[in-house]
């Protein structure tokens, strides 16, 4: 198997869908139940080589606009997801792949953990 198959499988060339990256955002945030900052998602996203930057940026205030997830009292970057957003993850989560959803699972849990504690450490 050769190197490009390989990730083909992990990262499919139609996560670029602002749809599916949409679907993938209300999925997280209704894994971790927790506010999730939209720019180091957005940094992560890109780093992990699963979407571009600003696609992921975008995506985040359209489903703000559209009142899938909002913003907290906490910071204006950190968002939290609605009730249509829990039900759109609920409805549309298995149209990403398995392995997608758990590597960014688990990359979005690393982010957290390394932005609480600089929340917390923060002098």
């Amino acid at each position: 198997m050769n190197q490009e198959n390989r990730f083909d499988k992990i990262v499919p060339e139609n996560l670029f869908d602002s749809g599916d990256l949409k679907v993938l955002i209300c999925y997280l945030l209704a894994a971790v139940n927790e506010p999730i900052p939209a720019t180091e998602t957005a940094q992560l996203f890109h780093y992990e080589g699963i979407a571009n930057y600003f696609d992921v940026q975008t995506a985040f205030y359209d489903l703000e606009r559209d009142g899938f997830v909002e913003s907290t009292s906490l910071g204006k970057d950190l968002f939290r997801i609605c009730e249509k957003g829990n039900d759109l993850s609920k409805t549309l989560k298995e149209s990403i792949s398995n392995t997608l959803r758990s590597k960014v699972y688990n990359a979005v849990i690393k982010m957290l953990a390394h932005y609480k504690y600089r929340r917390d450490t923060d002098i």
